[in-house]
């Protein structure tokens, strides 16, 4: 009955020299175990975040002053 937080650390390709551009998912599986080591019915979840890398093209962009 609890909220946890993890970190979960990755690297994406992004900064200089990244030529593509997409949407990716990041999958994460939690579950639970007793002090057995067994799992706990039920208690297997999945979800997952999608998250963009895309470019911008400045030359589409007006400089309006």
């Amino acid at each position: 009955n609890g909220f946890y937080q993890f970190v979960i650390p990755f690297d994406v390709k992004t900064g200089d020299g990244f030529t593509h551009y997409a949407n990716y998912q990041v999958y994460l599986q939690a579950e639970m175990i007793n002090q057995s080591g067994t799992l706990v019915e039920n208690s297997r979840v999945r979800d997952y975040l999608v998250y963009t890398n895309a470019k911008v093209y400045a030359d589409f962009i007006q400089n309006v002053n």
